[in-house]
């Protein structure tokens, strides 16, 4: 599942960005994701995706980014993104160290996987 094999007949979707106009009602995205998920799930598509960890800044002097992560997925820290994608079914596969260069992340993304 490498992005420099693509078939018509894969298994696996990639998704490279959603982006919301800042200001909207802050279901906008987890709505799209959801019903994107749901419709690739329902065809035997996996959905995979990366996304920068938006509120790690916050805690990083504290927290380990695993220490952050587990926070968010047991709701002791809010992390609307990420929380998001873990309410719509996601799980997270991996996390990315410089994921990009991004201070409110610290450099860090994870990848969600969708199946």
């Amino acid at each position: 599942e490498d992005l420099d094999n693509y078939t018509e007949d894969g298994n696996c979707f990639y998704i490279i960005s959603i982006s919301i106009i800042p200001n909207q009602n802050k279901y906008v995205a987890s709505t799209m994701l959801d019903s994107l998920c749901k419709y690739m799930i329902a065809k035997n598509i996996t959905v995979r995706y990366g996304m920068r960890v938006s509120s790690y800044h916050k805690y990083a002097d504290n927290l380990t980014i695993n220490e952050y992560i587990k926070d968010v997925e047991e709701g002791v820290i809010k992390d609307y993104g990420l929380k998001a994608a873990l309410n719509s079914g996601g799980k997270i596969e991996h996390i990315i160290e410089n994921y990009y260069l991004d201070p409110w992340s610290c450099n860090y993304g994870v990848v969600i996987k969708h199946e």
